[in-house]
């Protein structure tokens, strides 16, 4: 799975998460997920439910900082390392 693929299924997530499908072509690498999106407690529950199951892991927040499920670019870095996939970053333009 490539980068962009990550990106997919995050922006897809959260989409569905909001209720709001035309938002996933909104959210892009640098989409803070707290404050752009607006997803709350509860949202942001779901969400990483969501991801739990989309990308078959399961996350220990004891382990895991905060910061990482703030913008769309860290909890990719996240998701990669967590289902062991190498994906290359993004190429500069």
């Amino acid at each position: 799975m490539i980068r962009e693929d990550y990106l997919r299924k995050v922006a897809a997530a959260i989409a569905t998460v909001e209720d709001n499908p035309s938002l996933a072509a909104d959210i892009g690498y640098s989409t803070d997920i707290i404050n752009e999106v607006g997803l709350d407690s509860l949202k942001m529950t779901d969400f990483i439910l969501g991801l739990e199951d989309d990308f078959g892991i399961s996350i220990d927040f004891d382990k895991v900082e905060y910061e990482t499920f703030t913008r769309v670019d860290r909890l990719i870095d996240f998701l990669i390392d967590a289902t062991g996939a190498s994906a290359p970053s993004p190429v500069a333009s």
